[in-house]
């Protein structure tokens, strides 16, 4: 097998797939655990392990949104994949 295709096994196992479903689309969204970012993978795709994370959300002319926690479960983990829906207010 290709690289990609044994991380692709070890990520369907072991990681949980997170999205975001963004309003605006052109939010930026910051994933961090405890103080470390975490960079997306192709696609805006986390791929994340089971624990606590927060997220930033931020764009131009909407109120920020910072430090909002969310956790990935065994369960989460189990389904393999969870989408976060983050919705901007825009701002004066």
């Amino acid at each position: 097998r290709s690289i990609a295709g044994v991380l692709h096994a070890y990520n369907a196992k072991y990681l949980c797939a997170v999205t975001f479903s963004k309003t605006p689309s052109t939010a930026t969204i910051v994933v961090k655990k405890g103080s470390t970012v975490i960079d997306p993978a192709e696609g805006g795709v986390y791929y994340l392990k089971e624990g606590s994370y927060t997220y930033t959300a931020s764009a131009e002319g909407y109120v920020t949104k910072s430090n909002q926690s969310f956790s990935i479960t065994s369960s989460d983990k189990t389904t393999g994949s969870k989408t976060i829906t983050v919705t901007l207010v825009q701002g004066s």
